[in-house]
């Protein structure tokens, strides 16, 4: 489908993302909504705009088709549409190439035009999948570390150190947590914020010490930290005490993670190592067990599903097969049923011969074949990519101000 790469909405002359009713600064207070606040459009609005993105109309599913507006469409007791009630998940599996971040940009559009529902896409240090939607983006980082920005050419040929980014230039509001508990007060619905890990862990052990999900107390260890004999926490195991303090604390609106490389937070391989990745990944197990009740959904996406501990496939209810030149799993190939599952409910191959952008979402008893649209970065950021890393401040300094684009940030 045609899309709109330019910098400004044609339809009313604002820069994208600032005049939708996220941008506003009163949002989401609805004690004294400004004037005309529901003629505004939202930032799911604008992204389908600028995509070229169909409006979502449950009316074309069927019955028979459910899986996948079951999973997407979250509903409190007493209100579900397709059967579920409460949060969903999904593990999302296929190649380099077969198209798992636009994917997971897509769905974050539909979560937030079908939910109004806060979007958390896990940000990481080697790569920026999110920056499409850098125009609606909310960035948070920790406050507990010195963050560095910097825009890298694709080409990994090309002898260029990169160039300085600043922040509060490319995406519409840069925000500073404390700690896990201060990063969930932090989530407005309807938005899509990018979140990066604290390599402090500022109050990560607490959380999991004091919290049932977590099957003993864990530790962790900043690379800052670590003494002789010593292994360094890696950075990924902070999102074990967010999820944890997202159930144990609230609040309770309806949130969604969107994690690529699932396989980083709990490989197949997890042990009793001096991180605890094991008992951590037993911590994870049960949130995800739990997560139904809280509004709290997991959307998993790896290379390959053998290659996430199967504690955690075994919690996950929905499986999603991307186009990457294989066939889905199906009974006429003699297919066993993936962890968790007993039986397969597709009888032959439907992806093996599919164009990136087809998808089939599916449960131990139905499937759901659908599309999902292109989603290009801005031509701009076509040859390049922003890598942001962190590091604890050395000095204790602490950057507590909320920063928006074009404004200062302050170091206290």
């Amino acid at each position: 489908m045609s899309t709109e790469n330019t910098d400004t909405c044609s339809r009313t002359g604002n820069e994208w993302g600032a005049g939708s009713r996220q941008a506003h600064e009163q949002y989401p207070d609805p004690e004294s909504p400004p004037p005309g606040w529901n003629n505004l459009r939202t930032d799911a609005g604008e992204i389908r705009m600028k995509f070229s993105i169909a409006s979502w109309d449950s009316s074309t599913w069927e019955d028979y088709e459910k899986p996948y507006p079951n999973c997407l469409t979250h509903s409190p007791p007493g209100e579900a549409e397709w059967g579920h009630v409460g949060g969903t998940n999904f593990l999302a599996v296929g190649e380099k190439g077969s198209g798992k971040s636009t994917l997971g940009l897509y769905w974050a559009a539909r979560l937030m035009e079908v939910n109004n529902e806060a979007v958390v896409w896990r940000g990481s240090s080697s790569r920026s999948e999110w920056l499409p939607f850098k125009h609606w983006t909310k960035l948070l980082l920790p406050a507990n570390a010195k963050a560095d920005s910097a825009w890298k050419p694709r080409d990994i040929r090309e002898q260029n150190a990169g160039e300085a980014a600043d922040l509060t230039e490319i995406v519409r509001e840069v925000e500073y947590y404390d700690d896990p508990v201060d990063l969930n007060d932090r989530l407005e619905p309807g938005k899509f914020h990018v979140v990066y890990p604290d390599p402090s862990f500022t109050g990560c052990e607490r959380i999991m010490r004091e919290s049932d999900f977590s099957p003993q107390p864990v530790e962790f260890t900043p690379q800052a930290d670590v003494e002789a004999d010593e292994e360094a926490t890696p950075v990924v195991h902070w999102w074990f005490a967010w999820m944890v303090a997202k159930l144990e604390y609230g609040p309770y609106d309806w949130t969604s993670l969107i994690f690529d490389e699932a396989a980083d937070l709990a490989p197949d391989d997890a042990r009793a190592d001096q991180a605890q990745t094991y008992e951590k990944v037993q911590a994870l197990r049960r949130v995800m067990a739990d997560s139904r009740k809280f509004y709290f959904s997991l959307f998993f996406f790896a290379h390959h599903e053998q290659n996430v501990h199967a504690k955690i496939r075994r919690t996950i209810q929905w499986r999603l097969s991307m186009p990457d030149g294989t066939a889905n799993p199906c009974q006429s190939n003699g297919d066993n049923a993936p962890v968790g599952f007993r039986q397969i409910p597709m009888k032959y191959d439907m992806q093996s011969d599919k164009n990136v952008g087809h998808g089939l979402m599916w449960t131990e008893t139905s499937f759901s074949r659908f599309m999902w649209d292109d989603i290009p970065v801005d031509s701009v950021d076509e040859n390049r990519w922003l890598k942001i890393s962190l590091a604890p401040h050395s000095t204790g300094a602490r950057v507590t101000e909320t920063a928006k684009a074009g404004r200062g940030v302050s170091d206290d």
